[in-house]
């Protein structure tokens, strides 16, 4: 009979054994062989540990983005090709294929006045004369409603400060410009009043 560890992230979480009715002489060979078994073991264990351990996170992941009206994107800058998650693109009215990934076709559902706006915040931060992007703008749905949005990024340079990449969120603020509006509304009236 042999036994052999089974370990699980430095940890011992079992044994391997193996037996034989016949009496059997464990060689150098079959004993290294059974320890990389045990290893093996040890190892499938571990990854399966940890991709449930990655469910669990992106499943967080996933409700706190859709609790929050939030989008995520990342732009390449030197492709021009941007990734729109399905929950941004839904915000919109939109189904996953019904837009495009080129930075250009998504400044198209920026607001025709904002879209100067925006272009000259992500140039001014990528030309490092503002120390970050995040920015209040506003975006047309599939059905025509204006949203308003607050955008933020955060960008990734090369070796030579060049830079290649940039990601971010984009969080849906209309119900806040709202009341924002109306609460502004309110106030305009009660001076002009007294």
């Amino acid at each position: 009979m042999i036994i052999l560890p089974i370990a699980c992230s430095g940890n011992l979480i079992g044994f391997l054994g193996f037996e034989s009715l016949n009496k059997i002489i464990w060689t150098k060979n079959s004993i290294i062989l059974l320890k990389i078994v045990a290893e093996i073991l040890g190892n499938v264990l571990e990854r399966k540990g940890l991709e449930e351990t990655l469910k669990v996170s992106e499943e967080r992941y996933a409700r706190a983005i859709n609790a929050g009206k939030v989008g995520v994107w990342e732009w390449d800058i030197q492709t021009n090709e941007v990734y729109i998650d399905s929950n941004l693109k839904a915000m919109l009215g939109y189904k996953d294929e019904e837009i495009t990934n080129q930075f250009t076709s998504w400044l198209g559902f920026v607001h025709s006045s904002d879209v100067d706006l925006v272009k000259a915040e992500i140039n001014a931060y990528l030309e490092e004369l503002i120390p970050k992007y995040e920015i209040e703008h506003r975006m047309l749905h599939k059905n025509g409603d204006i949203l308003g949005f607050l955008s933020r990024g955060t960008v990734v340079r090369d070796e030579t400060g060049m830079p290649i990449f940039m990601a971010g969120s984009s969080t849906d603020i209309t119900a806040r410009k709202q009341i924002e509006n109306k609460t502004e509304s309110f106030f305009k009236r009660k001076r002009s009043v007294t």
